[in-house]
């Protein structure tokens, strides 16, 4: 029942994204404190799955954003709760925070895990795609986050990206260009 009820409200979730009637509320935010607030929201979870969160900030201090702080959390949420899902225990996720030379504020989770292999890429983003087929059931989720995350991102006229190397690891970056920058 708990399953039925999470896929229900990620599927209500897109229908609103695709109908365009998700009106965000957009403030202004610094990156390296949302960054540090999504740390310290995690740490615990991390710890009682058995993973070391780190944080890495790399500039002093930066621009203020305009952006809709809950849909920057969801977004933080399911790149963290991926990576602990889909990592072995006693593995490092990251959370990071960069100021990017082409005028862009970049929020990534990084873990050292698994990775993803080359040929499930391009599909990641799908509705109801998912990469390890036989293990969905254990590891939970309804196989949405990553298109929630992807249409949260296009409203807020950024970028998602994702790398990943299979044995190495995978990187889900989210880039937000300072154009909207308060001021």
């Amino acid at each position: 029942a708990l399953r039925m009820s999470h896929l229900v409200q990620d599927l209500l979730l897109l229908a609103t994204s695709d109908r365009q009637e998700r009106k965000l509320v957009l403030t202004a935010i610094e990156p390296d404190t949302f960054c540090l607030q999504l740390y310290e929201k995690y740490q615990i979870y991390a710890k009682q799955q058995r993973h070391p969160l780190r944080l890495k900030i790399e500039e002093a201090s930066y621009p203020e954003i305009m952006a809709n702080e809950e849909a920057l959390t969801q977004i933080g949420s399911i790149f963290i709760t991926n990576a602990i899902a889909h990592t072995k225990e006693d593995t490092t996720i990251e959370i990071c925070c960069n100021l990017l030379k082409n005028n862009v504020v970049e929020i990534g989770v990084h873990d050292y895990g698994q990775g993803i292999a080359e040929k499930d890429l391009p599909r990641i983003f799908e509705r109801f795609y998912r990469v390890d087929k036989s293990h969905s059931r254990e590891i939970g989720g309804t196989g949405l986050g990553l298109a929630i995350a992807r249409n949260a991102v296009i409203v807020h006229r950024g970028s998602i990206k994702v790398y990943s190397a299979e044995g190495e690891g995978t990187t889900f970056t989210v880039r937000i260009p300072l154009i909207y920058a308060a001021s």
